[in-house]
């Protein structure tokens, strides 16, 4: 049985411009009404909404420890894209037996994009205790629009995001560079977007 503790990667909030952002061309968030102009409509969904889990049945407690670890990181993977895809996983750094201390690095491919994990087992019998740290994490357009549509669809007349690649690796725990917006009443509002380990985030883009 494994008794995972879960570290969150704690790095400084830094705006980054990136092409093809929103703020890309030095407007920042001053005038969210241009911003989201720029931006593109989030659809509404056909269905609740709900958090996408790797392909296959979850690994159970008497699971080897490598399954279960490689399930979990797997899941977090999923999470942060928002979308469910095949993926394959793999870890470097010797056989895990959950008995010894170890230190691996494990390798979630998530539609050929590669999320790295370096994780700290500390062994037991009959428990194990294990912690993994990665860096980055993949961010789709559909899922930051599928989360956005579930955090603010109830509240909000219109919903705009950025123009995001279909896929990529960013920075977890840092601002995107990426905008979404939402119109109260004649009021737009903008939001960063920001990944953290496992989950989509919005952060108000007044606070970056």
């Amino acid at each position: 049985m494994r008794r995972p503790r879960v570290v969150l990667l704690v790095t400084a909030a830094l705006c980054l411009t990136l092409t093809g952002c929103g703020g890309g061309d030095g407007d920042g968030d001053a005038d969210a009404v241009k911003q989201a102009r720029k931006g593109v409509p989030v659809p509404s969904p056909s269905g609740s909404y709900e958090i996408p889990k790797p392909a296959g049945k979850p690994p159970g407690d008497a699971a080897r420890p490598d399954e279960q670890i490689l399930y979990d990181l797997q899941e977090r993977v999923v999470a942060a894209a928002g979308v469910p895809a095949k993926t394959k996983a793999e870890c470097e750094g010797g056989v895990i037996t959950g008995t010894v201390d170890q230190t691996v690095t494990c390798g979630i491919t998530y539609e050929g994009l590669v999320v790295r994990y370096e994780v700290d087992i500390e062994g037991g019998t009959p428990t194990f205790n294990w912690t993994a740290v990665a860096e980055s994490s993949v961010l789709t357009a559909e899922g930051v629009g599928l989360a956005y549509w579930a955090k603010r669809g109830d509240d909000a007349a219109e919903l705009r995001c950025d123009r995001m690649p279909e896929k990529k690796l960013v920075k977890l725990g840092r601002d995107t560079g990426y905008r979404c917006y939402r119109k109260s009443k004649d009021t737009w509002v903008s939001d960063a977007v920001v990944l953290a380990d496992g989950k989509i985030t919005f952060r108000s883009a007044e606070a970056e």
